[in-house]
């Protein structure tokens, strides 16, 4: 049920299955403010309740909504699901939009797998 899979800066990187993701959360901290002009994220209340959507249902989701925009202060604080539709657009007005994105599960993988640590 992992897949697709792919190598990115020769790391393995894997989509968990839904039921993995969807026990998972993400938090992101912003070292740096983001207004709605520094391109935001972007995400769809709701959409992690519907597993991995397939392309149509994306489509559907975007053009339905609603779309909110995650705006943030320095230090401010966005938790979702991984399975929640999100996105960024591009900045009006460019400035630093670093954040801290971790993953959190609690779950033990199978056949070998582990989560990553990166730090």
């Amino acid at each position: 049920g992992f897949g697709p899979w792919s190598l990115k800066d020769e790391v393995l990187h894997v989509q968990p299955p839904a039921p993995v993701l969807e026990r998972m959360v993400t938090l992101r901290i912003s070292i740096d403010p983001c207004p709605e002009t520094n391109g935001p994220l972007q995400v769809i209340p709701r959409t992690h309740m519907g597993g991995i959507l397939a392309p149509d249902q994306v489509e559907a989701a975007v053009k339905h909504g609603p779309i909110e925009h995650c705006t943030t202060q320095e230090g401010g604080l966005v938790i979702m699901r991984p399975l929640t539709l999100h996105a960024s657009t591009k900045a009006v007005r460019p400035e630093h939009r670093r954040v801290l994105h971790v993953e959190l599960a609690c779950e033990e993988l199978h056949s070998g797998l582990k989560f990553m640590r990166e730090l």
